[in-house]
């Protein structure tokens, strides 16, 4: 359970400093959106077959995105803080139930 959590909070994390970059006053890359189009820079794949991943498989796309160094910084030493396991965990089982898009979304703003 750790492991996922410190997963999802990475995640979470990670999107939000990639939101700063890439949303624009017309466009908010708001929950999944900026997950999505950030595949969409690595990949260049089509956005309905982007929407149509697991999270686990998109996960796997971003994996290298998924580290302190592509977080604020005060999230990064939370992180380290909580000295979560790092040693690698199979993750295939995990849901994508796991990751509530929108629940979130203000504890991130505030940060």
């Amino acid at each position: 359970m750790w492991y996922r959590t410190g997963q999802i909070f990475t995640l979470e994390c990670v999107l939000e400093e990639y939101r700063k970059q890439s949303s624009t006053h017309y466009f908010l890359l708001d929950n999944e959106k900026a997950l999505h189009h950030m595949i969409f820079h690595i990949t260049k794949w089509k956005p309905e077959d982007i929407r149509a991943l697991s999270l686990n498989d998109c996960l796997f796309i971003i994996s290298d995105k998924l580290k302190p160094e592509y977080m604020a910084q005060e999230a990064a030493e939370f992180l380290a803080r909580l000295k979560l396991p790092s040693t690698p965990y199979p993750t295939d089982h995990f849901s994508g139930r796991d990751w509530t898009l929108r629940e979130n979304s203000g504890l991130l703003q505030s940060l």
